[in-house]
């Protein structure tokens, strides 16, 4: 959904396109650091910011995912600045949190959670309006400070069909994922990835995707400014590394830098 505000021109309309046939799940990011930040709680982690402002890295699965916009929002709201490191995927990036490359994250819960549970990084909070059940003990962001009211960043999956699906097909689909998500076991294993919220309602993307689509409704709107603001500083992160390297300093070395 996010596409069309990071394109120009797509070869498809995600809302005309496709034929919503069920809704599957739905999951928060978390927010990780690595072990030796000392940051222990939310509050104390934009303590940490406002102290060291650009010396903490972010790190991301690429520029524009969820990843991304969750951190660059959490900045926006608390006025704290850390330097955006996006990577190709989530296997890179959170390699890099565990070494100390990198300090903070905003990754999805069913990559990082296991993580967490080994003791390999620190989570101090989820992105959800409300605590996830599946995570006991960890807080959601928007009640670490009062400057996170609102804050709030969902993952969903559902499954759809391209526009002119018979709706015959559509049905059989639907029947499936709801049996699926009756299913005590798997259940038990996605909750194990954090993921707390199966969604069993017939044809429940439309409106959902409707309502997410960032140029369709004004709600979702505040993310176009957020997606704004990280590009441009992408740009600039991407001039001054050039800029170092033209100089002979190592840019790689620049971004490991302790904290």
């Amino acid at each position: 959904c996010m596409a069309p505000a990071l394109y120009a021109a797509l070869p498809y309309d995600p809302v005309k396109d496709f034929s919503p046939m069920s809704g599957m799940a739905v999951w928060p990011n978390m927010l990780v650091v690595n072990n030796d930040v000392p940051a222990k709680t939310v509050p104390e982690l934009i303590a940490l910011l406002k102290a060291k402002p650009g010396k903490l890295n972010m790190a991301s699965s690429g520029s524009g995912t969820t990843i991304h916009l969750a951190g660059e929002m959490f900045k926006q709201m608390t006025g704290t600045d850390m330097v955006h490191v996006p990577y190709k995927g989530s296997a890179g990036a959170l390699q890099d949190l565990m070494s100390g490359a990198t300090q903070v994250m905003f990754d999805n819960m069913p990559s990082c959670w296991p993580l967490v549970q080994a003791g390999k990084m620190r989570a101090l909070g989820v992105t959800s309006a409300e605590p996830s059940a599946a995570l006991p003990g960890v807080p959601a962001i928007a009640r670490g400070d009062p400057g996170l009211r609102g804050y709030e960043v969902a993952n969903w999956l559902g499954l759809v069909a391209p526009a002119a699906t018979p709706r015959s097909v559509v049905n059989t689909i639907h029947a499936a994922v709801v049996a699926s998500a009756a299913d005590a076991a798997l259940r038990t294993q996605l909750l194990a990835l954090g993921i707390d919220r199966l969604i069993r309602r017939a044809f429940a993307i439309s409106p959902e995707l409707r309502r997410r689509h960032p140029l369709l409704e004004p709600r979702a709107n505040r993310y176009l400014p957020i997606l704004h603001r990280a590009l441009k500083a992408l740009l600039w992160l991407v001039a001054f590394l050039a800029l170092l390297n033209a100089w002979g300093v190592d840019s790689l070395a620049w971004v490991e830098r302790p904290i």
